[in-house]
């Protein structure tokens, strides 16, 4: 039972983390007198800080729930999202300096790292080597 409640502990604090990193990125507002249609680079360092933080600290709770299954087929979605916006934006707007553009580039490579088919690297080995009701309890385990 301690371990199911340290886990769960540890789910807990993560969550209340994301969270508070997501609210931070949705409360960011460009400054006032910043030009229309740039990107805002202090959101994209917001959101690259996220996803390192989710590459990071993913093999700690990722799970096959469905709850968090879902979670992580839209952070999946929501990636492709952003780099493709990353990109527009370093193709049309000619107002992106040098180093501007060398960071978003290092955004795009720090999503592109996401691994979106971290499950499934899981569960294939472990079809080599076990029937579907261990990898079922496996599955439920992890």
């Amino acid at each position: 039972m301690e371990i199911d409640e340290s886990f769960n502990q540890i789910i807990r604090d993560w969550v209340k983390t994301c969270k508070q990193k997501l609210n931070v990125i949705n409360k960011c507002k460009p400054p006032l007198n910043y030009p229309v249609g740039k990107i805002n680079l202090h959101k994209v360092k917001l959101i690259r800080s996220y996803f390192l933080y989710i590459n990071r600290t993913k093999s700690r709770v990722f799970s096959f729930t469905s709850d968090e299954f879902k979670y992580w087929k839209s952070l999946f979605h929501k990636r492709i999202y952003l780099i493709d916006c990353i990109r527009t934006a370093l193709d049309t707007d000619k107002r992106i300096n040098e180093k501007e553009e060398k960071y978003l580039q290092l955004a795009i490579r720090t999503l592109e790292k996401y691994d979106d088919y971290y499950g499934e690297n899981i569960i294939l080995p472990l079809n080599r080597y076990f029937c579907n009701d261990i990898i079922r309890c496996i599955c439920e385990f992890i």
